[in-house]
């Protein structure tokens, strides 16, 4: 029987948290897209784009930690294929639901309140949308960007990028089986010095914290990774001011239009750092997520992470409309609408993150590895589970919801 990986580790839920909340903060400027003093001031030192980097450092971390040790233990490729497989159906339902039905509502808001033009037009966001489904929005932004030619689904680019993982992931291992180290730091070492601007293919190629987190996973199954647990980070008093200058190192690293760029190489800069904040929460030590409301909040937010990524930038949308709607025609939204703005762009955001994780996300997710346990392990993916069978699977769920 296939033993899932490990339980989930509420540190690297918790970076989910931040890495999200990175996401959402560089986002802040299109709700206030009149302009705003303090937005004008964040972006004189800092850029929150790489709350990215730090979901690709986590992904790779997670898929390699539950992938790699299932299919190094097949005894032949038919079964390494068949767990391949089923892993591919557990990515399938746990992604594509969510990210085809958000890309679906933008589509259709943008034919529904044409009127109020803040969900787009159907020719770009049609094209959005063959990208995202055939998940190659990264290949597409790159090319409609310079002909301003981009619907309103720019956030499905980095989704289309660790989906594109997911499938070559399990070749890599085919090809290199217990080498694949070796391969990932070849991977990293040909990108990380490179200057990558902003919507290059680089750019939105950048697999080097992808491979950094596949490493880290692979590290975690050696004898001196004990050996190198930052044991000291049990106290607050070294956690706090530790994450805290990462994550603001993190953010001040890249290029953006008007900061000073720290270094030519900064998306592989900004890499490394992230996988430093995931090599800390790897050892669940509670380094990250301290004291309880927080670890509370945050795990609340990283466990709905996906959502909150997809629904705040529809969110957005959303509220424009919305406020088009309310107030009387010819209206000037100025910065007499900064609070009103961001409360119900907020509230939009929670409550539908919510929804979709409750109604949407979290059943076909149990749905999938439901069918990929039995795929995985030669059953009929039509054949009822077993009691026990369901048992273990509740048993795990945890675990299969970080990955």
């Amino acid at each position: 029987m296939i033993q899932h990986a490990h339980r989930r580790i509420d540190d690297i839920e918790a970076l989910r948290a931040f890495a999200v909340l990175f996401t959402v903060i560089e986002h802040v400027r299109y709700v206030l897209s009149w302009g705003n003093h303090y937005v004008y001031i964040f972006d004189l030192f800092f850029s929150a784009t790489t709350g990215v980097d730090l979901f690709l450092c986590i992904s790779g971390f997670v898929i390699a930690r539950s992938l790699l040790r299932t299919l190094d233990s097949a005894s032949d490729n038919e079964t390494f294929w068949r767990r391949v497989f089923a892993f591919w159906v557990r990515r399938v339902f746990r992604i594509w639901p969510t990210s085809i039905f958000w890309v679906t509502a933008i589509v259709a808001c943008g034919v529904i309140f044409r009127h109020a033009g803040y969900f787009g037009h159907f020719r770009e966001n049609l094209a959005d949308f063959a990208a995202v489904v055939t998940q190659t929005a990264n290949f597409h932004m790159v090319g409609c960007l310079p002909r301003s030619e981009c619907g309103n689904a720019g956030p499905w680019w980095s989704l289309s990028l660790e989906e594109q993982f997911y499938i070559l992931l399990p070749f890599a291992a085919f090809l290199f089986r217990r080498k694949i180290a070796y391969f990932m730091v070849l991977v990293v070492v040909a990108q990380i010095f490179l200057h990558r601007p902003s919507w290059t293919y680089g750019w939105v190629f950048r697999t080097d914290a992808l491979a950094l987190g596949v490493l880290l996973a692979i590290f975690a199954n050696t004898k001196l990774r004990e050996a190198v647990n930052p044991k000291f980070l049990a106290n607050r008093l070294y956690a706090i001011p530790i994450v805290a200058v990462l994550l603001v190192l993190m953010a001040s690293m890249p290029d953006a239009a008007r900061k000073i760029s720290s270094v030519p190489f900064s998306t592989g800069m900004v890499a490394i750092i992230a996988s430093v904040l995931v090599f800390i929460a790897s050892f669940d030590g509670d380094y990250i997520a301290k004291g309880p409301i927080a670890k509370t909040v945050l795990l609340w937010i990283g466990s709905r992470s996906y959502s909150i990524y997809l629904i705040h930038w529809f969110s957005i949308q959303a509220t424009k409309t919305i406020w088009w709607f309310v107030e009387p025609a010819r209206t000037v939204f100025d910065g007499r609408y900064t609070l009103r703005y961001l409360l119900v762009w907020i509230a939009l955001t929670v409550i539908l993150s919510e929804l979709n994780y409750r109604l949407l996300e979290t059943p076909l997710r149990r749905k999938g590895a439901d069918i990929a346990r039995r795929i995985g392990n030669g059953e009929s993916a039509d054949r009822p589970a077993s009691p026990t069978s369901i048992s273990e699977h509740s048993a795990n769920e945890a675990s299969a919801a970080s990955a």
